[in-house]
């Protein structure tokens, strides 16, 4: 496990395969509706086209902040923030009175004063184990939101899923989707709880 605080950058499979998704979730939208099927179908009523909107953007925003939470950098935009954090509870009271001045520091502040970088890294890292953790989680519930509503949509009386030839082709691309994404969170979870990070 890497004690520095340097950017998460690794390429893993089951991040790949999160991107992917982000990615898709993103964009298929568009493609699949920006046409005369859906957005330029002149026997859609303009409320109907509203909320196609509304799905559309909602893939985007969705695909977004799962590529945002599966990329950012785990540790603290200051790196040093916890160095600093802990220099301040370690450092000497400003308010120290003039009868307590040249006398022997006490055990509690002794402790305080011998810590080391090495312990100020360790405890970063596993901060940053933690908080890259909780993103894997964010991303793969972002991943997973858009396709859930939509494998809902045959749920609802008198829903299409607008093919006629594989009437059932949004619910088992719904269901492949969720499928990448929940292996692409095991192997992740997997790899962090090894520590390889």
């Amino acid at each position: 496990m890497s004690t520095s605080p340097t950017p998460f950058t690794h390429i893993t499979l089951g991040r790949s395969l999160l991107t992917i998704v982000g990615l898709f979730t993103s964009t298929a939208c568009y493609v699949a509706d920006f046409n005369e099927t859906h957005v330029y179908n002149p026997t859609w009523p303009a409320h109907a086209k509203f909320h196609n909107g509304q799905t559309m953007s909602m893939g985007l925003v969705l695909g977004l902040s799962t590529l945002y939470y599966l990329h950012r950098s785990p540790y603290s935009t200051n790196p040093n923030s916890a160095s600093s954090l802990e220099s301040t509870h370690s450092s000497p009271s400003k308010n120290t009175s003039a009868s307590t001045v040249g006398t022997t520091p006490s055990t509690s502040s002794t402790k305080s004063l011998s810590t080391t970088p090495g312990k100020t890294a360790m405890t970063t890292a596993a901060a940053a184990l933690e908080r890259a953790t909780m993103d894997i989680d964010t991303a793969a519930l972002f991943g997973s939101l858009y396709w859930i509503t939509q494998a809902s949509g045959y749920l609802y009386p008198g829903s299409d899923g607008g093919m006629p030839d594989a009437p059932y082709f949004q619910l088992i691309l719904s269901l492949s989707t969720l499928g990448v994404v929940g292996t692409g969170w095991w192997l992740e979870r997997r790899r962090l709880a090894r520590g390889e990070f």
